[in-house]
């Protein structure tokens, strides 16, 4: 033998630390792979809740705007709706006044004319009856 080919311990000591640096090294790689290989079959299932979660938000986005043209047609309709309604109200109200009108003139303003007129009816029938 000769002293190229001897390893002095220091020379063998480094080597060995070295090598036992390469071990841990491939021991972190294998870890991590086993972890890159769990975390690749939970990918397809995780796919399927994107396409799914896609799907469903694609249904609600169209509902959203069949909810969005419908508000708008309403939005357009209501000044007339509610134009009309004060319309209608307006009119019963005044019928309603009208009537209470007539009710009050014919009761409180001029009740002798209600006796009068059953007076005077009396008083045609008194003599239909006389002749």
């Amino acid at each position: 033998m000769s002293v190229d080919q001897i390893m002095t311990s220091a020379e063998a000591r480094i080597l060995d630390l070295g090598l036992e640096h390469l071990r841990q090294d491939v021991g972190r790689l294998a870890t991590t792979m086993q972890d890159v290989s769990t975390s690749l079959k939970a990918l397809p299932s995780i796919q399927l809740g994107q396409q799914q979660i896609q799907t469903e938000m694609l249904r609600g986005h169209g509902i959203m705007q069949d909810h969005e043209m419908r508000i708008q047609v309403v939005e357009r309709d209501m000044p007339g709706l509610k134009e009309l309604r004060r319309w209608v109200v307006a009119g019963v109200l005044a019928g309603v006044g009208m009537m209470g009108a007539a009710l009050i003139k014919l009761v409180v303003i001029d009740p002798t004319r209600y006796v009068v007129a059953q007076s005077i009816t009396a008083q045609q029938q008194t003599q239909g009856a006389t002749k």
